[in-house]
């Protein structure tokens, strides 16, 4: 019997400090009170050039202008101070924590593993991505507050200045 490749569900999602000289970070961590159904992996179609000329319906060329956008969207209902500096930056003191003024921009390593089917489990590793966060604070009874996460993957870059892969898939064998 062969084995299944599926992406189906997730064990854990994490996130860290990214890796020297482009490599994946080596201490992540992981995110808890994942919203469910929330965890999504996408990789969206490149962008094309079209160029026609007279009198035809179909273009005469066809190019590839760049590559579709990579990312990861996570949200969690984990609205602690811990995740607020880690997801939008600022400050963590005394259990209090303090919004920056200004947006920051922060590069992680990300890594997302599936559920086992059929013998096999998906793993995603990320390098280097983009962090940008949205917070939800619902106050209401019947829901909670979510920080809505996302992740863009980003190209990194070794100490020599070569681009890297931007993301790596791979199958893992259950024991």
């Amino acid at each position: 019997m062969s084995l299944k490749y599926r992406m189906h569900g997730y064990d854990t999602i994490k996130q860290g400090a990214c890796g020297a000289d482009g490599a994946m970070g080596a201490s992540l961590a992981e995110i808890g009170a994942i919203v469910p159904d929330s965890v999504v992996f996408e990789v969206l179609e490149p962008e094309l050039t079209e160029i026609f000329v007279e009198g035809t319906d179909e273009p005469d060329i066809l190019d590839i202008a760049k590559g579709g956008l990579k990312s990861v969207t996570v949200s969690t209902r984990d609205v602690s101070v811990a995740n607020m500096e880690s997801f939008f930056g600022g400050s963590t003191a005394v259990g209090v924590w303090s919004a920056p003024v200004r947006t920051v921009k922060k590069f992680q390593s990300v890594e997302l593993v599936g559920k086992y089917v059929d013998g096999n489990r998906i793993k995603i590793t990320i390098p280097r991505a983009l962090v940008t966060a949205k917070l939800t604070g619902s106050l209401q009874d019947a829901e909670s507050g979510v920080i809505d996460i996302n992740y863009k993957v980003g190209t990194p870059v070794n100490a020599s200045g070569v681009a890297l892969s931007p993301y790596q898939i791979e199958y893992e064998a259950d024991a």
